[in-house]
């Protein structure tokens, strides 16, 4: 291969790797043949957004919880969920949920305990460590619906 042919295969490639258009020359045969001719050689950018949309895109939902239960129960998700904290303890109150018979409250996922009424207060917390709370309406079968936004104290 001869140097001016190392440098238009050197340039040929560099150009299809930037993406685009490039003219190059490329060196065919020996004596009594033409010494060179001229190709165009294309490809597609590197960069170019792909032409069909993208499988693995992510949409955000608008609410990251439901109104209604999967499980049948009809019960939506209590909303409103606040809370006073104490030193070690926090007193928490939500609306009340249509049809509920009780409300299930739970601590990091684990339930902390039942009540009739819309507040609860849960007790006996480590000083300084951050907890999140959810609550769940429960009907008269003690089947909990949907679980509440969560409250992070």
């Amino acid at each position: 291969m001869s140097r001016v042919q190392r440098i238009s295969a050197a340039v040929a490639a560099a150009g299809l790797l930037a993406g685009g258009v490039l003219t190059a020359w490329l060196l065919t045969g020996r004596e009594g043949h033409p010494p060179a001719r001229v190709v165009q050689v294309s490809a597609p950018p590197l960069y170019s957004p792909p032409r069909t949309p993208n499988p693995l895109a992510v949409r955000v939902k608008k609410g990251p919880y439901s109104t209604s239960s999967p499980s049948g129960t009809g019960l939506a998700a209590p909303d409103h969920l606040a809370g006073r904290r104490g030193l070690v303890s926090i007193s928490l109150r939500w609306r009340p949920v249509r049809r509920a018979a009780g409300y299930i409250v739970y601590r990091d996922g684990k339930s902390v305990g039942q009540t009739t009424g819309t507040s609860f207060d849960d007790t006996r917390l480590q000083k300084g460590v951050p907890h999140t709370w959810t609550v769940a309406a429960v009907d008269r079968a003690n089947k909990p619906g949907d679980l509440s936004a969560p409250l992070t104290r």
